[in-house]
C-alpha cells in the first residue's frame, strides 16, 4: 500500500487482520505465526527498518519488541 499521512488504509488493514486472527485462530502458536506472516506480507513496519537493521547486528531485540508492543492493543 502507498505511504500516505497516519496511514489510514494500512491501520484499517492491520485492525482488520488482528481483529480476525483473534476471532478465527485459537491457538496462540498458529496466531503468533498467522500474525508474522500478516505482518510480513502487510510489511507494517516501515518505519521500524532501522530499527530492525541494529537488532539484527546486536542480537538484542528489546527496541523491536516496544515497536511491536506499540501495535498491539492491550499491551
Amino acid at each position: 500500500m502507498p505511504t500516505v499521512p497516519g496511514a489510514p488504509q494500512l491501520n484499517w488493514v492491520f485492525g482488520a487482520g488482528t481483529r480476525a486472527l483473534s476471532e478465527e485462530v485459537s491457538n496462540p502458536f498458529e496466531r503468533g505465526c498467522a500474525f508474522f506472516l500478516f505482518g510480513a506480507l502487510q510489511q507494517f513496519f516501515f518505519d521500524g527498518n532501522e530499527k530492525m537493521v541494529r537488532c539484527y547486528l546486536s542480537k538484542d531485540g528489546t527496541e523491536m519488541m516496544a515497536v511491536l508492543r506499540e501495535c498491539h492493543p492491550g499491551e
